[in-house]
């Protein structure tokens, strides 16, 4: 997915995502059988839900400080475990 992302604009990424996002809830069906019977009986729903998950997935694996966030976060982390983190970053 992150591949495809990376290659093509948001509705070119949602030509793919779209469809792994009916796989996934069919696979997790029996733990919210209530979510998967709106998901897949109610297509306003379905569509609203698809547009949500597809602009977050893209925006996550597009945002160029992502990689920058994650580096803080987990020397935050390492921190807050160790008490010391990488060198230059306490």
């Amino acid at each position: 997915m992150q591949q495809i992302a990376l290659m093509n604009d948001e509705a070119r990424f949602g030509q793919v995502a779209d469809d792994r996002l009916d796989d996934i809830v069919a696979e997790n069906a029996e733990r919210n059988t209530e979510f998967m019977k709106l998901y897949f009986d109610n297509t306003e729903f379905q569509k609203a839900i698809k547009e949500a998950a597809r602009k977050r997935a893209y925006r996550i694996i597009t945002e160029p400080a992502r990689d920058e966030a994650l580096a803080r976060l987990r020397a935050e982390m390492l921190r807050e475990t160790t008490g010391s983190g990488p060198a230059g970053i306490d």
